[in-house]
């Protein structure tokens, strides 16, 4: 598991740069359980980052599901050797986790 986004991938960062196409700040997302998430934030907007072993059926099914629901938007999924790694909007709002610490 990585401690910080210094040890992502060098190839998955060059995706996530190119992508982004502007500076951006990152950080560990505390509520995350499963997979390694990160919330990154540019000047303008929040993603988050996931990664995780194989994340092609949960980009598949948020694209099926943002048509009829308000569900982060697929923004890319870069494939690297041993991860993938999903990059999503983020959603206004707290989530449960967040919500149950009030």
């Amino acid at each position: 598991m990585m401690e910080s986004m210094k040890d992502l991938d060098p190839t998955a960062k060059q995706w996530l740069s190119k992508v982004l196409d502007t500076p951006f700040k990152a950080s560990k997302h505390a509520h995350s359980h499963q997979d390694e998430v990160y919330r990154i934030e540019t000047q303008h907007c929040g993603y988050y980052l996931k990664i995780s072993a194989t994340l092609k059926s949960e980009r598949d099914n948020l694209m099926k599901l943002e048509t009829i629901l308000n569900v982060p938007k697929v923004i890319d999924l870069y494939e690297g050797e041993e991860n993938d790694y999903l990059l999503i909007t983020e959603l206004p709002g707290k989530n449960l986790a967040e919500l149950i610490e009030e």
